[in-house]
C-alpha cells in the first residue's frame, strides 16, 4: 500500500503479481485497518479471477487506485498515458470503474491499473446484506479486473492499439467491435463468480437505447439547421459505441445467467423490438457472434470482422452511410 504513486514508471517498477493500492479518498477515514482488508479482499479477487477462470493477464495489475474525484483521478492518468481524456458521462450510464492497460503484450512489458470510486471500494468490504448486495463491489471490481486480461490478450495478439480517428471508418468499426467483446467477456466473468440482479440491466439497456437513438436524432434535425456533419458524426460515433457497450456487457450478463435463467435474452430482444425492429435483430446476432467468437483459439486480424459487420449495421440503423475512399471519408444521412 501506498500514497507515492504518482506517474507512469512508478507504476512500471511494481512488479507482477504484488499489485499496489493507493487510497485518496475523502468520504471515509481510510484506517490501517480498512486499508489492509480492502487489499487482502482485491489479492483474493485476483487470485480467484486468474485461476478460477484462467484469465492469466489478471497478474498483470500493478495498481489500484480508490478515489473520492473518480473522474479527475481517471483523466489525470489518461494524461499520463497520453490516452484521450473523458469517462462516461451520460444519464443512463453509471460508471463502476477505468481500467488502463499499456504495453506490447509481453508479459514482462505490459501493466494494468485500475480507479474506482470509493463507493465500490467500500462495496468490497460489506460482509452483511443479501447474496446480491454483498455480490455488488465484487462484481464492479471483476468487471474491471477482466479487462486486464483482455488487455493484455489484445496487445499480445495485435501490439499495443492506437485509438481511432474520426475519419478512420474501418479503424471505428473495429475499435467498437473489439469493445463490444471486452464488456461481454467481462460481465461473463464478472457475472459467474459473482452474480447480481439483472432486472436494472434490462431497464439500463432499453433506457440507452432509447435515450442513445434520441440524441442522435436530436442531432440529426440539428445537421439540417447548421449542415455541420463533423459535429453529427461525433456524436453519432460516441452515442452508437455506448449503445454497443451496453449491448456486449448486458448480452455477457445473459449467457452467465442462462444456467439458471434462460428466459432473459428473450426478454431483453422482446423490449428491445419496442423501441427499435432492426436494433433488437442486431442484438440477436450479436449474441450468435460473440459465442461464436468464444469457440474462436486463434487471434487472427479477422477475430473481430463479422462484429465490424454488425456495427456498420448500428450505424446503418440510425440513417448513416458512412463511405470510406481515398479521399477521406464521407457521411450520408439515409
Amino acid at each position: 500500500m501506498s500514497n507515492i504513486i504518482v506517474t507512469k514508471g512508478d507504476v512500471e517498477r511494481i512488479p507482477a503479481g504484488k499489485p499496489e493500492l493507493l487510497m485518496r479518498v475523502t468520504s471515509f477515514k481510510a484506517t490501517e485497518e480498512i486499508q489492509k482488508q480492502l487489499y487482502d479482499q482485491i489479492l483474493f479477487l485476483v487470485r480467484r479471477v486468474g485461476e478460477g477462470t484462467q484469465c492469466r493477464g489478471c497478474v498483470l495489475l500493478r495498481l489500484v487506485i480508490v478515489s473520492s474525484d473518480f473522474h479527475n483521478e481517471v483523466r489525470y492518468w489518461q494524461r499520463e498515458l497520453k490516452r484521450a481524456e473523458g469517462t462516461t458521462l451520460t444519464p443512463e450510464a453509471e460508471t463502476g470503474g477505468k481500467t488502463l492497460v499499456w504495453g506490447d503484450g509481453r508479459p514482462d512489458f505490459t501493466r494494468g491499473i485500475i480507479i474506482i470510486p470509493d463507493k465500490v471500494a467500500a462495496g468490497l468490504l460489506i460482509k452483511q446484506g443479501s447474496h446480491f448486495q454483498k455480490n455488488t463491489g465484487d462484481n464492479l471490481f471483476v468487471h474491471e479486473l477482466t479487462h486486464v486480461h483482455t488487455g493484455y490478450l489484445l496487445r499480445n495478439a495485435f501490439g499495443e492499439i492506437s485509438p481511432s480517428m474520426n475519419n478512420d471508418w474501418i479503424g471505428i468499426q473495429k475499435e467498437i467491435a473489439i469493445s463490444i467483446w471486452e464488456e461481454w467477456f467481462a460481465e461473463l466473468i464478472a457475472n459467474r463468480l459473482f452474480p447480481v440482479q439483472f432486472g436494472s440491466a434490462l431497464s439500463g439497456t432499453i433506457s440507452m437505447l432509447r435515450s442513445g437513438l434520441e440524441r442522435i436524432d436530436r442531432s440529426r434535425d440539428l445537421y439540417r439547421i447548421n449542415e455541420d456533419i463533423v459535429t453529427l458524426w461525433a456524436k453519432a460515433v460516441d452515442e452508437i459505441s455506448l449503445i454497443f457497450n451496453q449491448f456486449g456487457g448486458v448480452l455477457g450478463l445473459s449467457c452467465a445467467a442462462a444456467q439458471k435463467d434462460n428466459s432473459f435474452l428473450s426478454r431483453l430482444v422482446n423490449e428491445i423490438s419496442r423501441i427499435s425492429l432492426p436494433w433488437s435483430a442486431i442484438l440477436g446476432r450479436l449474441h450468435d457472434e460473440l459465442l461464436a467468437i468464444a469457440q474462436k483459439e486463434d487471434w487472427s486480424s479477422g477475430k473481430f470482422s463479422e462484429l465490424s459487420r454488425l456495427v456498420q449495421e448500428g450505424f446503418f440503423a440510425c440513417g448513416l452511410l458512412p463511405i470510406q475512399s481515398e479521399r477521406g471519408l464521407k457521411v450520408h444521412l439515409i
